[in-house]
C-alpha cells in the first residue's frame, strides 16, 4: 500500500489546499484559474502569490 507520504508531491513539496472561504466566493473563477495556473506551470509565474490555495 502506497502512503500518501511517499507520492511524488509530498516527496516534492508541491501539496496544495484551496482555503476554506472559496466556496463562498466562486464569482473569483479568475484567481483559481490563476493560481492553478501558477501550481502547474511554476516556471512561467516565478512571481505569483498564491491567494486562493495555500501550500499544505
Amino acid at each position: 500500500m502506497l502512503r500518501l507520504a511517499e507520492t511524488k508531491p509530498f516527496k516534492e513539496d508541491r501539496v496544495y489546499a484551496m482555503q476554506p472561504w472559496v466556496g463562498q466566493h466562486i464569482h473569483r473563477m479568475d484567481e483559481i484559474v490563476e493560481d492553478l495556473a501558477a501550481i502547474l506551470h511554476p516556471e512561467l509565474f516565478p512571481q505569483h502569490e498564491l491567494t486562493v490555495f495555500k501550500k499544505v
